[in-house]
């Protein structure tokens, strides 16, 4: 078996991998949450992609993406007949290698809860689920609920690349949040209430100001990702018609 390291590929690497990503999801009926795009990587020059070869035939994958410069997720596929043959082990200890030379402690395994294989390697290297990461979409088919508060002020930059949404009440700032539209899709992030401000009702009035300023731009979704931690801010979106789409687990390696 023979590993490569490269901080970018080639068309025709890109194509060895779409074969493989396809047996893969094919065989646990998987979405394919890879990380391929090194430019999103706060390390760019880092080699981040790691690809194992047995007989010229590319039969693993791992790739590392790094948010900042302290931590990264790593993302893996290994070919369905060929696994439980340490070719995983392999890729992970030479990634494991770029990792340390950089310093980077802070490691997370991602992977699909329909990926059975994928989840019992995670479990038996790092123990049980840390958090799972939901996309959630508005389910559009439900009216939303238009509802006025005249003892609140909105106000919306659209100045920006991205609109800022900022909901005041009597010249207090109370909560904001982003738009991002992105082929005729709306994402919410940066999502927020006052600390002083929670648990006061705020959070449902502003999810229903914002949706309201979105569908007015008729748009032919919205979605939003929430961390499974955040007890109450899932609560908050699936209760106001979010459901979710996707879900990603995340293993704490050490």
């Amino acid at each position: 078996m023979i590993i490569v390291r490269a901080a970018r590929l080639s068309d025709e690497v890109r194509k060895e991998i779409n074969s493989l990503m396809t047996k893969c999801c094919e065989e646990e009926n998987l979405k394919g949450a890879i990380f391929l795009d090194n430019k999103l990587n706060a390390i760019a020059e880092m080699p981040c992609f790691y690809l194992a070869y047995h007989d010229n035939t590319l039969c693993g994958l791992l790739t590392i993406f790094t948010p900042d410069l302290r931590e990264c997720e790593i993302y893996a596929y290994v070919l369905p007949e060929l696994r439980k043959k340490h070719i995983f082990t392999n890729l992970l200890s030479v990634a494991k290698q770029t990792l340390d030379a950089r310093n980077i402690a802070k490691i997370h395994f991602v992977v699909e809860p329909e990926s059975e294989s994928g989840n019992a390697v995670a479990k038996k290297i790092c123990g049980e689920v840390e958090y799972s990461e939901y996309l959630l979409s508005y389910d559009m088919s439900i009216p939303i609920e238009r509802t006025e508060h005249t003892d609140l002020d909105i106000e919306i930059d659209e100045e920006k690349d991205d609109d800022v949404f900022l909901m005041y009440k009597d010249e207090k700032l109370l909560g904001m949040s982003n738009i991002n539209y992105f082929h005729n899709y709306a994402t919410i992030y940066e999502y927020e209430i006052v600390p002083d401000m929670r648990g006061k009702g705020y959070g449902g009035i502003l999810l229903n100001e914002l949706l309201q300023y979105i569908t007015d731009n008729e748009v032919d979704g919205i979605i939003l990702n929430v961390n499974s931690k955040n007890e109450a801010a899932f609560k908050l979106y699936t209760h106001n018609n979010f459901i979710i789409k996707e879900q990603l687990n995340y293993y704490e390696y050490s």
